[in-house]
């Protein structure tokens, strides 16, 4: 209805919590499925879940053309991919939940999406004077990639670690004063 109407661009489609809800309560249904199922079942059934969304996610834009050629509605595509996320991002969880690399990548997630606007607005402002390549070069996103994963490791490494490990003295200082006053 809001694509309809006009509305078919950022910040409309993707940050406006109307539009997002149906994100939230499939992440809601996500995790009542594996308190209930996911922890219950074998890796070989979660494997199998998460590999055909991971294969599903590949091919989804191929999908998505023969679809159009058609002439099939993209809902009646999309709706049983999201209810496929919803059964196997749980499942993925699942596998990979002790996984050190999984870990790693967590933790670059959320300041890579904090930083890469920033990283690319600075690179478009400089293009011209520092004769940087131009949107049509794969050496700009090779670049742009290079610089977003080097500025989002300088703020793990000076904002959040300093944080967290504040963050944990004070919560262990906080733990010891009670034991401490009620000796």
């Amino acid at each position: 209805m809001i694509y309809h109407a006009g509305f078919e661009i950022d910040p409309w489609m993707s940050r406006f919590f109307p539009i997002e809800i149906g994100t939230f309560v499939l992440g809601m249904l996500g995790r009542r499925f594996y308190d209930a199922y996911v922890v219950h079942m074998d890796r070989k059934s979660c494997m199998a879940f998460g590999v055909s969304f991971v294969l599903l996610t590949l091919f989804i834009y191929d999908i998505a053309i023969l679809s159009y050629r058609f002439h099939f509605s993209m809902s009646y595509m999309l709706w049983p991919y999201y209810g496929l996320a919803a059964l196997a991002i749980p499942c993925l969880f699942h596998v990979t939940r002790h996984s050190k690399f999984d870990a790693f990548l967590g933790n670059f997630s959320y300041p890579l999406y904090l930083i890469h606007w920033l990283v690319m607005y600075i690179y478009e402002a400089f293009t011209m004077t520092l004769h940087l390549p131009m949107r049509d070069s794969p050496w700009r996103i090779l670049i742009l990639v290079a610089l977003s994963l080097a500025f989002s490791w300088l703020v793990i490494v000076m904002v959040e670690v300093p944080l967290d490990r504040y963050r944990q003295r004070r919560y262990a200082r906080m733990a010891a004063a009670p034991a401490a006053g009620s000796s």
